[in-house]
């Protein structure tokens, strides 16, 4: 027997390998799900039947609307900033950049010749 059907038949026999216990596993399962089925509490089952109301009224109180006047000053934060994101991207190098890099590659010798 050559290396090469040596290892076909370590391959085949270790792919029936995982597959018969994956089987095994998926086999188990599945007994045990029918064995112990998921019961259905009459809980659950009364919210379904029961229609709930599309808007309903909530009891505003002092803190509920310092809450919303919080958020809402956060989100004019964010969205005052929000158009300045990429005009960094825009405008390229800075001269303080640019000016370090030469003199960085002089003093190394990375000029270029």
């Amino acid at each position: 027997m050559n290396d090469m059907s040596a290892g076909l038949m370590i391959t085949v026999f270790g792919l029936l390998l995982a597959f018969t216990f994956m089987g095994i596993f998926i086999g188990t399962i599945v007994l045990l799900q029918k064995l112990f089925p998921a019961k259905k509490e009459e809980a659950e089952e009364a919210e379904a039947n029961e229609e709930t109301p599309v808007v309903t009224a909530a009891k505003t109180s002092e803190g509920d609307e310092v809450i919303a006047a919080i958020a809402v000053a956060v989100s004019a934060m964010v969205n005052a900033h929000q158009s300045e994101l990429g005009s960094a991207l825009q405008d390229g190098r800075s001269t303080w950049w640019v000016s370090k890099r030469i003199a960085a590659s002089q003093n190394v010798g990375w000029a270029k010749k």
